[in-house]
Formats: structure tokens, C-alpha cells, sequence
């Protein structure tokens, strides 16, 4: 498989996915990504374009954002606090 199809499927090995939710067509905070264990929002993130459609998805009542990251940048984080 090519890194945008395990992206797209979120089963990349060296890569951590997380989707954001929100109300269908009212959602202001689309383009946050995930907070990190403050509750701020972890700029570790970058939006997963190979997901969905183009980095989001829209549902009946709800719309998703579908993130990712290295997860040497996880590490990374957790050893700086």
C-alpha cells in the first residue's frame, strides 16, 4: 500500500490519527486540531488530507475532521514537559 492509502484507511505505522466532531454546518472550530492534556490545541497535529474528503467528512447531524501525526512527535512532547 502507498502512504496515502494507509493514511486514507489511518493504519500508518509510524503515524497516530485522531478525529474532531462538531455540528454539521455550524462548526467554527473545523480547523483545530485536537487538544493535547492541557485542554490547548496540540500543534503537534496536521490535518490528515488523505482521509475523508480532503481532511474532513460530512455526516447527517455532524462533520469530522480527521487529523494525524508522527508518533516520534508524541514522544517528543511528552519528554519536553
Amino acid at each position: 500500500m502507498s502512504n496515502a492509502e494507509l493514511h486514507a484507511e489511518m493504519r500508518h505505522p509510524e503515524f497516530q490519527y485522531r478525529a474532531t466532531e462538531g455540528p454539521r454546518k455550524q462548526w467554527d472550530n473545523v480547523d483545530v486540531p485536537p487538544a493535547d492534556n492541557n485542554g490547548d490545541p496540540d500543534p503537534t497535529w496536521e490535518r490528515n488530507t488523505d482521509a475523508g474528503r480532503d481532511g474532513w467528512d460530512r455526516f447527517d447531524y455532524t462533520e469530522e475532521s480527521y487529523w494525524r501525526r508522527r508518533k516520534t512527535q508524541t514522544a517528543d512532547r511528552a519528554t519536553e514537559k
